[in-house]
């Protein structure tokens, strides 16, 4: 839910490229209070921080469009090319 308005945003905006990673450590029966007390809540947070690494990783560092002059409309573009992970 708190990375949907993220997307959402990026998709409306048309020139933001985003990528929501969430750690689920909910389970869908009665035994939530155990596996939170157990850590699975930490669990969860450290495997989708070690998903985002990894693709980070694999990401080409962004280069920025040189700005052109203040009278140039097309000047306002985002980071240059598309980045997908193989």
């Amino acid at each position: 839910m708190e990375g949907s308005g993220i997307a959402q945003a990026a998709h409306l905006s048309g020139h933001l490229d985003a990528l929501v990673i969430r750690g689920i450590s909910d389970h869908a029966d009665a035994s939530k209070a155990d596996a939170d007390a157990a850590g699975s809540q930490q669990r969860a947070a450290e495997q989708a921080a070690e998903a985002l690494v990894a693709i980070l990783r694999r990401l080409p560092p962004f280069s920025r469009r040189p700005r052109a002059s203040s009278g140039d409309t097309d000047s306002q573009e985002g980071p240059q090319g598309r980045h997908s992970v193989p």
